[in-house]
């Protein structure tokens, strides 16, 4: 009598054992989801803080490279920084007519708030490197999705223009 095991393959996996590998990994990957939700949303506002600290240092050093004052404004109504060539009246620290636009950057969507405790929201590199403002040199916002909400702060020492960054996240 010949017997089924001609029928089966010793070696492979049966479509049961593959259905129950795939439920196994769907039910895994669900659970997986909302985590990595916030992990991408966190990442993507310390993406957004580090763009604020390079526009920061590069305007620092665009201040160096051209011998120019190079200020930043930061506009909380467009979420905007506005990168100028100070050539009006470098001793103000205002942006006016006749200040050469360097470059403007927009915050993400994320962003809810942003604000400083300079006057004007104004940021002033001078061509030695030092930065000027008037109040303390500090740079802060504020993101919030249905997932996290962040608070950043950035200083920035008036004596040499170094730039530090900070983070909460909850």
């Amino acid at each position: 009598m010949k017997s089924r095991s001609r029928f089966r393959s010793p070696a492979g996996f049966t479509m049961i054992e593959l259905m129950i590998v795939v439920v196994i990994v769907t039910i895994a990957t669900s659970m997986a989801t909302p985590g990595l939700q916030k992990a991408y949303e966190r990442m993507k506002y310390r993406v957004a803080v580090r763009n604020v600290t390079s526009t920061l240092r590069l305007a620092r050093s665009t201040a160096l490279t051209i011998k120019q004052q190079v200020g930043i404004q930061f506009d909380d109504a467009t979420k905007t920084m506005t990168v100028f060539a100070d050539y009006v009246n470098p001793t103000a620290y205002a942006f006016e007519t006749g200040d050469s636009i360097l470059s403007v950057d927009t915050l993400p969507k994320e962003v809810v708030w942003m604000g400083t405790d300079c006057s004007n929201n104004i940021l002033a590199f001078e061509p030695n490197g030092s930065c000027g403002f008037t109040g303390g040199g500090n740079l802060y916002s504020l993101a919030y999705t249905k997932d996290m909400v962040a608070f950043h702060s950035t200083n920035v020492l008036a004596a040499t223009g170094r730039v530090a960054t900070n983070y909460s996240f909850y």
